[in-house]
């Protein structure tokens, strides 16, 4: 890295130097050590140098005369370049002299201190990829009012400090143990991200991306679901409008809202709600299960997993599989695919169903319903050991619709005259002879050969399918999105 010990003793030197004649020569060492920072082999070295280069940059650093303007830029340039290598993030995360003059460079409001500022946040933006900084950041009073300072900027020349700011947050709501307190900060994190997602606010489509990815992260955590969906104004805004994005260059940010409305749905308390929204979640939700597209199967598959949960409570049974044009038909296409691709979102679709036959008030039109019938038999005669909870769930389903409801029971002695039990439920031939479950005489026999073959298969449930939990649906998300950040170096021109 250095030519020699003297070569090093005599740059360290120059660098150092603080009377007014020097300056010229002190800025062109300062110059030389950020041009050297941006070889990756030297990111490393340079850091553990404490005394000499990292003393020299802190100090450096934390000028203020505006005649030390280029000089103070071109240190913080370097922590940048510096906080690119894994190796350094927590390191110097736990320096505290760099993190004082980070947050206080992140924190400067005036024209000429634009360069520094915006090299401070991308130097905590890199920072904050390391998975150890991300609770200690948000701890942090000084570097949490820094970033959240620079989310809010709406400034048009400010967009990429905004954008990286929102990295920061991104990577910090992702911290399971910070995501409550963000949400909580109603006035600063949380606006900072209601503000950004908001398809009406000028942003960038980067920015949007990165406050729905971070909306999507607070959605993971149970304690917030509840108030995020009740936060109409604000998240659950920025969540429905982001689900109905239609162009193809916003599928991820789309596949991060629907993702979102699918954490929300996880709470018993949002299912009637969020399905009664019919002009918003709804609409949504039922929109992207409608998707065919093999490269956009995340969407289909985050919307059909929320209808799985919505379908779970009691009061929307009916009203879902009576929008025969809506729910219905997109239900019965997504369990009738056999495309591989689309196995999960089938999964789903089977699952959904079999949550809708447990309402008595369904079965009758469910079995008469040519397509719903149709898919549930021909998922229950899946062998192959990956379509093994399809048949399980179409079992289930085939079972509750075998079931005499309690009621019709009740109701039929309750009849003057002591009308007869209604009679078996009778198909055609070709339906009799499709499965041998279905060549029993009555359906209480029909019922035991069905809870027979759900034996079979390892499961006893054949009601409600379980509430799906999108607890996989962000793997690799922040990583992901953070190979969108520029990398290259704050020019100083």
């Amino acid at each position: 890295m250095w030519e020699s010990e003297e070569a090093k003793r005599s740059l360290i030197k120059a660098a150092r130097s603080t009377d007014f004649a020097s300056r010229p020569s002190r800025d062109q060492a300062i110059r030389k050590l950020q041009a050297m920072s941006q070889e990756a082999e030297n990111r490393v070295p340079m850091w553990k140098d404490d005394t000499g280069v990292r003393a020299v940059l802190i100090s450096t650093a934390k000028l203020t005369d505006l005649a030390d303007k280029a000089a103070r830029v071109h240190a913080i340039s370097t922590f940048w370049n510096l906080a690119g290598a894994p190796a350094n993030k927590k390191s110097m995360w736990l320096d505290l002299r760099v993190r004082t003059v980070l947050t206080e460079a992140a924190t400067l409001s005036r024209a000429e201190d634009t360069k520094a500022r915006a090299a401070a946040v991308a130097t905590l933006c890199c920072m904050s990829a390391e998975e150890a900084n991300r609770e200690p950041m948000w701890r942090d009073e000084g570097n949490r009012s820094a970033v959240v300072e620079a989310a809010l900027t709406t400034d048009p020349g400010s967009g990429q400090l905004r954008e990286r700011a929102l990295a920061i947050l991104l990577d910090l709501s992702s911290k399971q143990e910070n995501a409550e307190s963000i949400w909580e900060d109603v006035y600063g994190a949380r606006a900072a991200l209601v503000s950004a997602a908001n398809q009406s606010e000028p942003c960038s489509s980067r920015s949007r991306l990165y406050a729905l990815a971070a909306l999507q992260s607070l959605s993971d955590e149970v304690k917030n679901r509840a108030s995020m969906w009740a936060d109409w104004q604000g998240a659950r805004a920025c969540l429905v409008q982001g689900a109905l994005l239609r162009n193809v260059d916003d599928a991820e940010a789309r596949a991060c809202s629907l993702a979102a409305l699918w954490g929300l749905s996880c709470v018993p308390l949002n299912c009637g709600p969020m399905w009664q929204d019919e002009y918003g979640a709804r609409a949504a939700l039922v929109e992207a299960a409608r998707i065919n597209d093999p490269k956009l199967r995340k969407l289909r598959h985050h919307a059909l997993a929320a209808l799985q949960n919505l379908a779970t409570e009691a009061a929307n049974k009916v009203s879902m599989w009576q929008d025969e044009d809506g729910l219905r038909a997109v239900l019965i296409a997504a369990a009738s695919s056999a495309d591989p691709v689309f196995l999960r979102a089938r999964l789903c679709a089977i699952r959904t169903l079999q949550s809708l036959t447990a309402e008595p008030a369904n079965r009758p039109s469910m079995w008469k319903d040519d397509g719903a019938r149709q898919v549930l038999l021909a998922a229950a005669e899946l062998e192959e050991p990956e379509h093994r909870k399809v048949r399980s769930c179409a079992l289930g389903a085939l079972s509750n619709l075998a079931t005499e409801p309690p009621a019709a029971q009740e109701s039929s002695t309750k009849d003057a005259g002591s009308a007869p039990a209604p009679a078996p439920r009778r198909t055609s031939l070709a339906y009799d002879d499709y499965d041998p479950v279905f060549n029993a005489d009555s359906r209480e026999a029909r019922a035991k050969m069905l809870r027979n073959a759900l034996a079979s298969v390892g499961t006893g449930s054949f009601f409600d399918a379980p509430p799906l939990s999108p607890k996989d649906s962000k793997i690799d998300k922040v990583t992901a999105l953070r190979q969108a950040l520029h990398s290259t170096r704050l020019s100083t021109d």
